[in-house]
């Protein structure tokens, strides 16, 4: 079977059957409400907050309109969302950095950027 081919040429879109995803583990489609935290240069911390893309056990992508630059290590908490019939909140802290950053590429686009996990936890908590 052949490859598919690519063409870069101008006007030329590839789609996504081109390409091959080369992530060694799954990721999950979920929208979360993440609370991210890291510190700068000089020892300032800043913290922000946005909404999962996606999610899996090596890394995670953020939407959020302030991004903590590539390199930076980040500490997220994710806060899964609640089922009707669920007593208990889970909640996803995990320390990470930031492997990409992503810009707006138009008013319709938000921007983000990703990051590979060194440890995650998972909690549950009483809601209220």
């Amino acid at each position: 079977m052949a490859k598919p081919q690519m063409s870069l040429a101008a006007g030329a879109f590839a789609t996504a059957q081109t390409f091959r995803d080369l992530r060694a583990t799954i990721r999950y489609a979920l929208r979360a409400r993440v609370v991210f935290a890291w510190y700068d240069d000089s020892g300032q911390r800043h913290e922000s907050q946005g909404l999962t893309r996606d999610l899996g056990h090596k890394g995670t992508y953020i939407v959020a309109r302030e991004r903590p630059p590539a390199g930076s290590a980040v500490e997220l908490r994710i806060f899964l969302p609640l089922k009707a019939d669920q007593t208990r909140a889970l909640q996803i802290e995990a320390e990470s950095y930031v492997v990409r950053v992503e810009p707006a590429l138009g008013a319709s686009d938000s921007a983000g950027f990703a990051v590979a996990h060194h440890r995650l936890n998972l909690f549950a908590n009483e809601s209220n």
